[in-house]
């Protein structure tokens, strides 16, 4: 929480013209240090971080309980279960245009090779121009699915360019007991903001 008090509405509206993006940038700072503690309650894994810099030149911390689903040679992928939260990372040595259609038909290309079929929603996603680590980048949020397993939940990805190659970074949850799912996305987000690169 914060409080800011001022002597009138207008001086209130006359900081928050001046100050309002500072506020935004506390408030989120405050709201992903508490998803972080969540995320990393129960600890980080030394071997998965290491072996992904060493093979590949990018790492992230991983919390403990999570564990391979992938490995391939642009392609890497993690999960936990109780519940089940998934993040994967995919790569190609050169950029893409970021336009929405073609990441989501990328994005569901992966996943039926490597997630058994899942595919997104058509007309339950959305897309932003955003930025990740400091990086130009598409954000989008939506529903995922899959008929061969009767699954299906949230989904967020961010796709960009950095020095020549295309990243893209996405999370998931499979949780169908609980209607609010934002908590353990926004702990994935954590996990994939911890992403860091060699060169």
């Amino acid at each position: 929480v914060i409080g800011v008090y001022m002597p009138t509405p207008e001086s209130l509206r006359n900081f928050m013209a001046t100050n309002g993006k500072k506020v935004k940038e506390l408030l989120l700072a405050r709201f992903y240090e508490v998803y972080r503690r969540m995320a990393f309650l129960a600890g980080k894994r030394k071997d998965i971080p290491k072996e992904l810099w060493e093979r590949y030149g990018f790492t992230f911390d991983i919390p403990n309980g999570f564990a391979y689903t992938a490995i391939d040679s642009h392609f890497v992928a993690f999960a936990k279960h109780y519940p089940d939260r998934f993040i994967f990372i995919f790569w190609d040595d050169t950029t893409r245009t970021l336009d929405p259609d073609s990441i989501v038909a990328l994005r569901d290309s992966l996943t039926e090779k490597y997630y058994e079929g899942d595919y997104v929603l058509k007309g339950y996603w959305r897309a932003k121009q955003d930025t990740f680590l400091g990086y130009q980048a598409v954000k989008i949020t939506g529903a995922w699915q899959n008929d061969r397993r009767i699954m299906g939940g949230p989904f967020r990805l961010y796709a960009f360019n950095r020095k020549g190659r295309f990243y893209m970074v996405d999370l998931g949850v499979y949780y169908p007991e609980e209607i609010y799912k934002f908590g353990y996305i926004m702990r994935l987000e954590v996990i994939a903001r911890t992403l860091r690169f060699r060169d």
